[in-house]
Formats: structure tokens, sequence, C-alpha cells
């Protein structure tokens, strides 16, 4: 048996019983890692006063330059990114949350918006809004983009804004003011 001893951080004396080496290879090369990420862009913009549908505000997913967005109308794909800011910008503020991800994810969340463009179902403001579109788009991607625990069914674009403002794939937050 070994008698050696070493201090412990709270001043414990311990008794060394075994010593192994758990590294592999040396610590002094940098190890690898990967990094093969992509980025997408939730649009959530303010509320307006005098809208049926827009009281609460708008949230859009941009994607590969295409701004993907559900509203009373049905889904939509047809404006590119930079166009869709610019017409929120000409009504309210909006804000930009560039969220981190990696290619499976993106493209996963890609196919998903597709298909409901494709499918275009009616606009119901409890369960199929422009919110809880992005909420459930993004939990295809393993995003959460809201907290489950309140309302089931019904996502606001602020409840949106919270949790991506929160969440650790946040890569960029960038503020679009309304033009005047």
């Amino acid at each position: 048996m070994n008698d050696e001893t070493i201090k412990a951080p709270s001043g414990e004396m311990l008794r060394k019983i075994a010593q192994r080496k758990t590294t592999v290879s040396t610590d002094t090369v940098p190890k690898v890692i990967n990094t093969d990420s992509t980025t997408i862009e939730v649009v959530i913009s303010a509320g307006k006063i005098l809208s049926k549908t827009s009281q609460f505000g708008h949230a859009a997913i941009i994607i590969d330059g295409i701004a993907y967005s559900m509203g009373p109308e049905g889904y939509s794909a047809i404006f590119s990114g930079a166009e869709y800011i610019l017409k929120q910008q000409r009504f309210r503020d909006s804000a930009g949350f560039t969220l981190r991800l990696g290619r499976k994810e993106k493209l996963t969340i890609k196919q998903e918006l597709q298909r409901r463009v494709s499918a275009n179902k009616p606009y119901n403001m409890i369960d199929n809004s422009c919110s809880s579109n992005v909420a459930e788009v993004l939990g295809y991607g393993n995003i959460v983009a809201y907290d489950p625990r309140y309302l089931p069914g019904l996502v606001t674009p602020g409840d949106l804004f919270i949790a991506l403002g929160r969440s650790k794939r946040l890569a960029k937050k960038t503020v679009y003011e309304k033009l005047n």
C-alpha cells in the first residue's frame, strides 16, 4: 500500500491510492473542434395597435435569404429577407435574432417551412399563428423558442423575443428601427 499523501484544497490530508492517465495523447496539441455550423434569422416585429391580427406583433424566419411568414392570408415565402425586413420597418420596429445551428438542423427547418407553405393551413391566432409556427418549426431544429409551461398552444411574439434572447444558440441580435 502506498503511504504517499496529498493535501486537498480544503486542507484535509488524503492518501494517494492510485494514479491513472486518462488522456490518450498529450495536451500540448490543439484538439480539433467541429465548427460546421450555419445561421438562420428569426425576425420579431412590434405590435400595431390598429391591426386586427398584428396587435401582439409578428414573427417570421429568414432562411437562405427567403422570409417565411404566416399571416391571416396563409403562409408565404415570397419575400427576400431584405425585402421582408424593409416592409416591416415601414410600419414598426423589429428585432432580428441570428441563431447558430448545424447544417442538418437548418435543412430540417427549411424542409418543414416548405411543407407548411405547401399545406397552407388556415390562420388561427391560438394554435396556427405566426409565432406558434416559428416556435414549432424551431423545435424541429432542437431550439426551444418559448416556455411550454404557460398556456399550451398559445405562443406570442413576446414569448419568442424573451426565449430567443436567452438562447445559447443566439449568435447576434439586430435591431431594425422603424423608418420615419
